[in-house]
């Protein structure tokens, strides 16, 4: 049964609050070391930014599959892969040695016609990998696990501008055309939920912002919105939690102090 989830969007404002400060944190930081990675990179390499979104994905598991392992930081986060050695994810929930749920936070602030293809390439191969190892049973057996993906854009005329691209031996699919960067994330977390490559994916966009940002974020189609993903992520651990930990009904009626009482004998 579906998990209907309170309204998310006051703990997604201020994941997005963390975002744009950890990104500002980890640049000044980066600044006052003098070691100072190109571009936008040094925002990121601290790996803090996406902190506010586990806020919101942890306490759902421990509502809903409270006798999950969580795991969130440092070499806990690899997974075999099938094509390569392993992938590191941003949370990976287990139940002993049972794979329950997977979850990856990706972000892309500036450069969207450098990095926007490498994105989608990175987020097709890692599904693909992952359901390879699965089905190689290099992931453990049991119920199919959850694999869910955000993506958090920085909105921008860039990254909402139309994108002319040409195909000179075969057609674009229709809903390609005329598209921008941001209408392209939206499209391709369709597809690959359509065809089962992700269990749910998400792409939200935030204009950039300061120490003071105030949270503000869009969501352009609901099939993709973060209130859907996290509510799939919610309704799996309920499944699985039904399916692997209901109580064990004949030990409950049958053993100590649930054993009906004898009567007392009458003289």
């Amino acid at each position: 049964m579906p998990v209907t989830l309170p309204d998310l969007r006051p703990q997604v404002a201020e994941a997005i609050k963390t975002f744009w400060t950890g990104r500002l944190n980890a640049q000044q930081a980066q600044a006052l070391t003098g070691r100072v990675d190109a571009g936008t990179r040094g925002a990121v390499t601290s790996g803090k930014h996406m902190d506010g979104f586990l806020s919101i994905a942890l306490p759902l598991v421990e509502r809903f599959a409270p006798y999950a392992a969580k795991h969130t930081r440092g070499n806990e986060l690899r997974l075999p892969g099938y094509y390569r050695h392993n992938k590191k994810f941003d949370v990976i929930v287990m139940d002993g040695t049972k794979l329950v749920a997977v979850l990856e936070f990706k972000s892309m602030v500036g450069s969207f016609g450098n990095n926007a293809n490498n994105r989608f390439e990175e987020v097709l191969g890692a599904a693909v990998d992952f359901w390879k190892a699965w089905d190689k049973g290099m992931l453990g057996t049991g119920m199919r696990p959850f694999l869910g993906w955000l993506m958090v854009l920085e909105d921008h005329e860039d990254s909402r501008r139309i994108v002319t691209d040409r195909s000179p031996h075969f057609s674009i699919a229709p809903d390609f055309l005329r598209t921008s960067y941001i209408d392209r994330f939206n499209r391709i977390c369709e597809r690959m939920v359509q065809e089962k490559l992700y269990t749910a994916a998400a792409v939200i966009s935030s204009k950039k912002g300061e120490a003071d940002h105030d949270g503000s974020y869009k969501e352009d189609t609901a099939g993709t919105g973060i209130q859907r993903l996290f509510g799939d992520f919610a309704s799996h651990l309920d499944e699985y939690t039904r399916n692997h930990h209901q109580p064990n009904l004949s030990f409950v009626l049958t053993n100590p102090p649930y054993t009906a009482a004898r009567r007392r004998r009458t003289q």
